[in-house]
């Protein structure tokens, strides 16, 4: 990466430097803020920074800036906007002409109905979890469930013994992998 001479960012980030630069890896423009106080250092698309400066206020996780025309070395203000996941997710899915196939379930937790692609379903499924509306259901139904003493010396044993990863355990399990980080130790 050839990293550019170092810059006042603008505001929201006034407390930061800015350096800008390209990655080939993902073929885009990065930008790297480095707080001038202590060592605390962001990074983010240069499309992100932008879009953030426009508004004024820093864009939130679940804000997707997207460009407009496709060319993500396009960076102008009037070529980006913000998009959900879902809907970035989806004209991305578009773009490339392939077919979105989604299935009508109802969520285990809250009983709503809700919308979900089949790929994701039949994955979820054949790992043998269900499919929860959001995570917050997800989240309010696990925690609800206690594990048993067997599960909890199981997953000790995968994790001291057979040296698996939180991964694999929680795959081998059926179980959450924040469950397997709870009890491995």
């Amino acid at each position: 990466m050839k990293e550019l001479k170092r810059k006042q960012a603008e505001f929201p980030f006034e407390d930061y430097w800015m350096y800008l630069e390209y990655s080939k890896g993902i073929k885009r423009y990065r930008v790297c803020l480095h707080h001038k106080t202590n060592k605390q250092r962001k990074k983010m698309s240069y499309a992100r920074y932008l879009l953030s400066t426009k508004l004024g206020r820093e864009l939130e996780k679940h804000e997707h800036v997207d460009h407009i025309d496709g060319n993500p070395l396009n960076d102008t203000i009037d070529n980006l906007q913000i998009l959900s996941i879902v809907e970035n997710n989806r004209k991305y899915i578009k773009q490339s002409g392939r077919a979105l196939v989604t299935t009508r379930l109802n969520c285990p937790s809250c009983l709503k109905e809700f919308e979900q692609s089949i790929h994701l379903v039949t994955w979820k499924r054949n790992k043998g979890q269900k499919i929860y509306c959001s995570r917050k259901c997800c989240l309010d139904q696990t925690s609800r469930k206690s594990i048993s003493l067997e599960i909890q010396q199981e997953i000790y044993k995968l994790h001291q013994v057979d040296r698996l990863s939180s991964y694999a355990i929680a795959e081998r399990l059926h179980i959450a992998r924040n469950t397997v980080m709870k009890y491995w130790k």
